[in-house]
């Protein structure tokens, strides 16, 4: 390979100049390498021992893939030429981070080339600008700590710590706190993208929108190609992962974000940060799902209204600004409570028969024990003073109880169905906040009619929900399937989203969910952006979507 990539007309590249010259023009040049690749900065293996290791073939759903051709480890010096150099020696690739997909799309089928950048871990913060710069292998958690270390934090991450920047950026990755931070998208001031040709693009939002339905890439020979804009409408809801960013004056960077690898490499990013939260954090235990549904839109309201204030200038800091609450359901806390008395788990509050974990922010000028009684007083409105606990950002020790009881969920649920080797089938379903109670309903009586178990989590401030539907008998597989189906035509019904925050992936069941979302037209114009940019199919096949109609 070292000597293929050696004489490849790429391996004498001119130095690379600025990719954007027209702010705000539709039109953008890609651009060859500033400089030949370095076969010192990767590692390339063909053993057969490593390219079956389990470490480069399955994702954190334990799919597992197919056998690579070739496996590329980049390492932290490795840039955009080592990208470029592989990818215009290689049929199809895909590339690799942390590997917390649950999707499919992060793991090789047979012969495919593996480019894995979990190495690459450089990280730069400006302080001032409040902006940070990574590789692609650089990991949520380690963001996080090193922002912290200066005053600054990353809002909109997954509640995976371990996910990496790659994968969030490629999958407009999200978590709990999109109620009042977003998806990833808008954060992303800047990335650096290696397209399949090997050319490569630095786009700078704002730089390059959409003029008349369509964008212009001119190619480093001169050669233009017209990349049209898909003209679907996206569900209106806070999140969705669902197939490629749409909107008629929209930003090239947005058509990248959200890709899932298929359109570009991406070898660099850099992202907007904000002065470090004081994030506290709340449990309220509820007798029942309702009483936890009025809970979540009251402090959603005050959290609104807060910051409708804030924008007219009042500084008020006794306020109640929320940025995430998650749900639990009966059914997943009957899962807690076993697990907890079997000591295999955390032991929730006797008085939670459902239960609200809250993030909630204390601006400057309050005091914590402020903050704590104004959100008992309100929890107290709903008679839910038993069971609330409060945990200001030092007692750590209270935090790790109330995420470990939250990742005890998926955990515990997850066990029964491994040992009673029964069919799982997990949504990802997020609809308009006045349409949660009719979701969950039709949910619970779809489930109850099918005669399934059915466990619901999730981040209830944006209307996102998790309902794992579990059969009761090996035999029931298709049920499940049937029960999960029905319910994501429901969500589509009531203007949301069947796939909110993990992407499409080459998930089979996820891809059929798109297709329920989108017409057979509407998906082509996805594959017509992606022939445009991938005119060969090298980059992540399948991922989003057959390459082929049907």
């Amino acid at each position: 390979m070292v000597d293929e990539l050696k004489n490849s007309p790429s391996a004498r590249r001119p130095e690379i100049v600025p990719t954007l010259e027209n702010p705000g023009s539709h039109r953008i040049k890609s651009q060859l390498p500033d400089r030949p690749s370095n076969p010192a900065n990767y590692k390339e293996s063909t053993d057969p021992k490593d390219l079956e290791s389990t470490i480069i073939r399955q994702d954190a759903a334990r799919n597992l893939g197919g056998i690579p051709s070739k496996w590329f480890e980049l390492k932290n010096a490795a840039g955009p030429a080592e990208v470029s150099e592989i990818l215009c020696a290689s049929r199809h690739v895909i590339a690799e981070g942390a590997m917390t997909s649950l999707t499919r799309g992060a793991v090789p089928e047979d012969g495919w080339v593996v480019l894995d950048t979990r190495q690459q871990k450089e990280i730069h913060i400006e302080k001032e600008s409040r902006s940070v710069t990574v590789q692609p292998g650089v990991k949520f958690r380690e963001v996080q700590v090193a922002l912290a270390a200066v005053g600054l934090y990353y809002p909109p991450g997954p509640t995976e710590e371990e996910a990496s920047f790659g994968g969030m950026i490629s999958c407009n990755a999200a978590g709990a706190a999109t109620f009042k931070y977003g998806q990833t998208r808008p954060w992303v001031k800047r990335i650096e993208v290696v397209l399949a040709n090997g050319e490569i693009l630095d786009i700078r939002r704002g730089q390059c929108k959409a003029r008349d339905g369509h964008f212009i890439l001119e190619n480093a020979n001169g050669a233009e190609r017209r990349i049209d804009v898909p003209t679907y409408k996206m569900p209106d809801v806070p999140k969705s992962s669902a197939g490629y960013y749409a909107e008629p004056d929209m930003d090239l960077i947005d058509l990248f974000i959200g890709s899932e690898g298929t359109l570009g490499v991406i070898t660099k990013a850099t992202l907007d940060a904000i002065p470090m939260p004081s994030i506290h954090w709340a449990l309220v235990a509820c007798p029942n799902e309702q009483k936890a549904l009025d809970v979540n839109q009251r402090l959603r309201e005050l959290s609104l209204e807060t910051r409708e204030k804030r924008k007219g200038g009042d500084i008020n800091p006794r306020v109640i600004d929320i940025s995430a609450i998650e749900y639990v359901d009966a059914p997943s806390m009957r899962v807690l409570r076993e697990d907890g008395q079997s000591k295999r788990g955390i032991t929730p509050p006797l008085e939670a028969k459902t239960m609200l974990i809250i993030q909630v922010e204390k601006a400057d000028g309050d005091t914590s024990e402020e903050l704590g009684l104004r959100l008992l007083s309100e929890v107290e409105k709903y008679g839910l003073s038993e069971g609330f606990q409060f945990a200001p950002p030092d007692n750590t020790g209270q935090i790790k109880y109330l995420t470990d009881m939250r990742k005890a969920v998926p955990d515990g649920v997850n066990r029964r169905v491994k040992e009673n080797q029964v069919t799982k089938m997990a949504g990802d379903f997020i609809v308009p906040m006045d349409k949660v109670k009719e979701m969950l309903e039709f949910a619970r009586k779809t489930c109850e009619d099918l005669d399934l178990d059915l466990y619901i989590w999730g981040h209830s401030s944006d209307g996102n929900f998790h309902p794992n539907i579990v059969a009761k008998t090996p035999e029931d597989a298709e049920l499940a399937k049937r029960a999960l189906f029905e319910i994501g035509k429901k969500v589509i019904e009531l203007g949301g989203s069947p796939i909110a925050e993990h992407g499409v992936g080459r998930n089979k069941t996820k891809q059929a969910l798109l297709k329920l979302l989108y017409t057979p037209a509407e998906i082509g114009q996805m594959r017509q952006v992606k022939r445009a940019l991938d005119p060969e199919g090298k980059l992540a096949p399948g991922n989003i979507f057959a390459m082929s109609e049907g």
